[in-house]
């Protein structure tokens, strides 16, 4: 019998039905509890000696990932008047001799402990049909349970997913007002410094070429000095399409935040959870933020294509007659507005 037969002896509940007695035959017993229900059989000779097995079906395992285990032990032994004793092959691993007895339709069982105590089990008189009937009682036993625990899984797994939805969605909503934001050090703020700064440059150097343009021009060497200020003021606007290559992806970067914020937004709507409550105020004021960088980019986009193009036309306008061969050509393609 199995260790938690006989720890649980005095919680049995007893399957009591008509069965042979021990005078003689066979003879078959019916313990059920909460996991498990035992079923001992034997045939008894006429000289008293026994011979039978003892079946353990067990819920193992833990929900929702239970089972039904089976065991079955051989044992032999005898009866005398109502006392019995039996001889289990592999009990626990050992050879373990079990004595007991028999009242009415009661068989009681001594079972030495590995403690060295004896704990006694008691199994009533039944037969295969009403250990069936115990043994689909765990098996329903066990589909409650693993069911539920799915259940209770399944429920903590949803409260996870829309615990951790609300806390990307918070994320998302972080990182769209830093990405979208114009305070000092933020990337935008950046791009339009450098913006800034190249367009001082281009008029800087603007304001050169008009100076140099102003000297003699004896033996060309005016409009060679003019021709260089207005390549240095071609340079400049190529300066001015690099801060438009590094503001695009700051650009394409807010509008990805914009996005996942309304998809989180989407998701937590689909799941009747609590948008941030920050969320849309921060979109509005992100796309605000956005629409605004891009003009004064823009701006100063419009303001490096005009000054490339009259620092040409100073230089272009002084490459005449000898010096025709000396001026700086054709201006750099003007640069394109950001959108």
């Amino acid at each position: 019998m199995s260790r938690s037969t006989v720890i649980a002896a005095s919680a049995m509940a007893l399957l009591i039905l008509p069965g042979c007695g021990s005078s003689g035959g066979p003879a078959a017993y019916v313990a059920a509890f909460g996991n498990e229900v035992d079923y001992i059989q034997w045939q008894q000779s006429s000289s008293g000696h026994l011979q039978g097995s003892m079946t353990v079906d067990q819920i193992s395992g833990t929900a929702p990932a239970e089972t039904l285990s089976v065991n079955t032990t051989p044992f032999t032994g005898n009866i005398n008047g109502s006392s019995v004793s039996l001889t289990f092959g592999g009990l626990f691993g050992t050879t373990a001799n079990v004595v007991g007895g028999i009242s009415g339709s009661t068989l009681t069982l001594q079972v030495p402990q590995s403690d060295g105590t004896i704990q006694s089990a008691s199994f009533a008189q039944g037969n295969l049909t009403a250990f069936n009937r115990a043994v689909a009682t765990l098996r329903r036993q066990i589909q409650t349970d693993n069911t539920q625990a799915a259940q209770a899984q399944a429920q903590a797994q949803q409260q996870q997913a829309n615990a951790q939805a609300e806390q990307t969605a918070q994320n998302d909503v972080a990182t769209l007002s830093q990405d979208a934001s114009l305070s000092s050090g933020s990337n935008l703020t950046g791009d339009l410094s450098n913006f800034m700064s190249d367009i001082q440059t281009a008029q800087s150097d603007l304001a050169t070429e008009k100076q140099d343009a102003s000297s003699d021009n004896s033996y060309c060497a005016a409009t060679q000095t003019v021709a260089g200020d207005a390549q240095s003021v071609d340079g400049d606007l190529q300066s001015v399409q690099g801060d438009v290559q590094s503001m695009t992806p700051d650009i394409a970067t807010v509008r990805q935040d914009i996005a996942a914020v309304q998809n989180d937004l989407a998701n937590l709507t689909s799941s009747g959870l609590p948008a941030p409550s920050d969320a849309t105020a921060t979109i509005a004021s992100a796309r605000a933020i956005l629409k605004n960088a891009i003009v004064q980019a823009n701006g100063y986009i419009d303001q490096i294509n005009a000054i490339d193009a009259h620092a040409y036309s100073i230089a272009n306008g002084m490459a005449t007659g000898s010096c025709s061969g000396d001026g700086p050509g054709s201006p750099t393609s003007p640069i394109p507005h950001l959108t």
